[in-house]
């Protein structure tokens, strides 16, 4: 049993402890190994964070000391913002006219560095914002926004634009126009007559001035005097443009008659910003407006100020562009003249030319 004990160990046990005496070497050079490793990443790491520590310290130095003002100015002149008001106050023509600016809007904006927004206001909305000290860039309107003169500043003088002028200085600009027609049955010889008013029209003093006989006359807001010349043969209708166009889709059996002389159906366009820079702007667009903005006036049914501009709309609005117009009303009229002229124009309905005075003296020169 001892001799056995004795023994050296066999080739298998000798193997075996060479082994585990490897595996040990193997685990604390392994050891070394991942320290030197950490101590890698270690040095990695605080390089990383010093570099980006300089970097970072390299940028903040930069955004000081650069120079950026020019940069910052010519930002702001790329984003002047204007607002224009739009405000229907008579029916004539079709279509939308806001709609319309807008698209004039876009092509301006293409050659100057603006943006003008238009808004659509009732002429009750835009008198209390005014009254509140709130008004726009530029102002789209007619006749009805009483004591707006004190907003507008002076511009240029355009053609057919009589009824912007104040003391021989002008201050707004027509940019479309309609005008008053007669409007029959063929083959009808009618025996009443109904007048379309709008609240801030007055084809009354159009039919004074044409010689027309509207004693008698009925008068009621456009759309329910179309109705009634609609319904019934005995009527004829004094209407405007609008009524053309909403016959032209009933029927093709009428006549119209141009009625010249007066027209107060005119849509003018005004200076109203209380900045220098952007009544600057407001000038520029008024002149575009008057120009290249004429291009498509007729198909909104109403008749361009520029007089070289074509109408093809089967003569309808052809013989109202011929028509002379040679008297309106001036746009800054107050709500007190026109209640004494309504108060004439009921005296004088007959069409005689007795106790005009005042009705004349309140009608301005268009061209």
């Amino acid at each position: 049993m001892t001799a056995a004990l004795d023994r050296e160990p066999s080739a298998a046990c000798r193997r075996l402890k060479k082994t585990r005496s490897d595996r040990t070497r193997f685990f604390f050079r392994s050891k070394s190994f991942l320290s030197g490793l950490f101590h890698i990443l270690f040095c990695m790491k605080v390089f990383t964070t010093v570099t980006i520590s300089v970097l970072s310290a390299a940028m903040i130095a930069l955004a000081i000391f650069l120079p950026v003002k020019n940069y910052d100015k010519k930002e702001e002149k790329q984003f002047e913002i204007l607002t224009l008001w739009h405000i229907d106050a008579f029916e004539g023509g079709t279509g939308s006219r806001a709609s319309y600016l807008k698209k004039v809007c876009a092509g301006f904006e293409r050659e100057n560095d603006c943006l003008i927004t238009v808004v659509n206001e009732t002429a009750g909305d835009a008198l209390e914002k005014i009254g509140k000290g709130i008004y726009p860039d530029i102002l789209s309107y007619s006749r009805g926004l009483d004591g707006v003169f004190g907003i507008c500043k002076e511009i240029d003088f355009y053609p057919f634009s009589g009824g912007g002028e104040y003391n021989g200085k002008h201050y707004a600009a027509a940019w479309a126009y309609g005008g008053y027609v007669e409007i029959t049955r063929k083959g009808v010889t009618p025996q009443k007559t109904i007048i379309s008013k709008g609240k801030y029209t007055h084809p009354e003093i159009a039919c004074l001035c044409s010689g027309i006989n509207i004693d008698g006359a009925e008068s009621d807001l456009p759309q329910r005097a179309y109705e009634t010349f609609l319904s019934d043969e005995s009527y004829k209708l004094i209407g405007t443009q609008r009524d053309i166009y909403r016959l032209k889709k009933k029927t093709e059996n009428f006549d119209i008659r141009p009625i010249g002389g007066f027209t107060d159906l005119v849509q003018y366009v005004s200076v109203t910003s209380k900045d220098d820079k952007k009544s600057k702007t407001a000038k520029r667009f008024i002149n575009y407006l008057l120009t290249e903005g004429q291009k498509d006036i007729n198909a909104l049914g109403l008749i361009s100020v520029d007089k070289n501009r074509n109408i093809a709309d089967n003569g309808l609005i052809d013989r109202l562009f011929n028509v002379e117009y040679t008297y309106t009303l001036s746009v800054f009229t107050s709500e007190d003249v026109i209640g004494r002229a309504e108060s004439e124009l009921n005296r004088n309905a007959s069409g005689e030319r007795e106790n005009t005075e005042f009705l004349k003296s309140i009608t301005k020169l268009l061209k």
